[in-house]
């Protein structure tokens, strides 16, 4: 499950007054399969969903969540992924650890959700190194500025810089501030709304792409020369569909924000290179077209810098030697995943840095 499904998830055990804890990885040391921010629901039954790791934590967090339920008392566990001869039976030898902060409670799920329902970046500040009971206390951030608080998160807490930062650089840290007296250690996690996709396109080969986005935990839309519920009944599984009759009508029926990609697929040369055009003018930060870029080449206002580095991405996927339908949509759906998130797609084995660490691309 990603970050919106575990926000949904803990809303509606909310709703449902099901007790239930969260265990969230705040902090790592060394390589590890999965990092900060990473979340489990644990419910009193012991079911569980999410993943702290690649499985081989999961049994040892639920006892732990349990425990935590039984008590009321959130904890922090540290939990050592080097040591293949582990008594707990979780050596995994990922060469790193990992520090869960498990809770009676929503671990913050709740204070991120109206920021991911509208869209909005947003820095979560969790505090798990204190004394006075603070463990758990959290403030929400939007472009720096503070937001909602836990009734326990410390008034003498400044971390509005720190937060500003974090949240322009899109990623996470732990850093460690004074409170009066005190020294307080932080989990700054920035949170990002999940990617959209949306596909222009009613043929068959969109099929697949819709399930390759629902697989991702994208919010995937269909827009076609079709109605709704036509290209509902064709194209089953994506989360909405739109009717566009004119391309360029796409920028008042179609919404899009940077967190969002675009790929043409009409099969059509005259419609894709008015969907290009209109696209390319607006913020989204990916638009993929399928096919050759030659069979648009005079009829888009771009030049080749554009297809090479910029925005437009045509041909739109990875060279995996794809043919089928279905190879297809892993190829572009891969391109997709590395663009948004700010990564070269380059086999791992040539990266020549830790797996997770961004680096310029070329």
């Amino acid at each position: 499950m990603n970050l919106s499904d575990l926000v949904a998830l803990s809303a509606r055990l909310q709703r449902a007054g099901t007790p239930f804890a969260t265990a969230t990885v705040v902090k790592k040391e060394g390589s590890t399969y999965r990092l900060p921010g990473a979340r489990m629901i644990v419910e009193s039954d012991g079911t569980a969903y999410g993943m702290v790791s690649g499985g081989c934590l999961e049994s040892e967090v639920v006892q732990e969540a349990l425990d935590v339920l039984r008590t009321g008392t959130a904890v922090i566990r540290r939990y050592d992924l080097t040591d293949e001869n582990n008594a707990a039976g979780y050596g995994a030898g990922c060469a790193g650890a990992v520090h869960v902060l498990i809770e009676p409670a929503s671990g913050g799920l709740d204070m991120l959700a109206p920021y991911l329902e509208k869209r909005i970046p947003v820095l979560l500040a969790h505090v798990i190194g204190a004394a006075g009971g603070l463990l758990g206390a959290r403030q929400a951030f939007s472009s720096g500025e503070p937001g909602t608080a836990t009734p326990n998160w410390p008034s003498s807490l400044n971390v509005h810089d720190f937060a500003r930062d974090s949240l322009r650089r899109a990623r996470s840290d732990v850093i460690r501030v004074r409170s009066g007296r005190e020294t307080v250690e932080l989990f700054l996690e920035s949170a990002l709304p999940p990617f959209r996709l949306i596909l222009f396109g009613s043929g068959p080969d969109v099929a697949p792409l819709v399930q390759m986005g629902r697989l991702l935990g994208w919010l995937v839309e269909v827009v076609g020369a079709r109605p709704a519920a036509a290209l509902k009944a064709s194209i089953p599984g994506a989360h909405s569909y739109t009717f566009l009759m004119h391309p360029e009508e796409v920028s008042s029926r179609v919404k899009v924000d940077p967190y969002t990609a675009a790929v043409i697929m009409n099969h059509n040369k005259a419609r894709d290179a008015s969907l290009a055009n209109a696209l390319n003018q607006g913020e989204i930060p990916y638009v993929g077209l399928l096919g050759p870029w030659e069979r648009l080449e005079g009829q888009v206002g771009w030049n080749a810098l554009d297809v090479t580095v910029g925005r437009v991405h045509s041909p739109v996927g990875l060279d995996i030697g794809a043919e089928t339908p279905q190879e297809v949509a892993l190829s572009i759906a891969a391109e997709v995943q590395a663009a948004l998130a700010g990564f070269e797609a380059r086999p791992l084995r040539h990266k020549g840095s830790a797996i997770h660490a961004r680096q310029p691309r070329a």
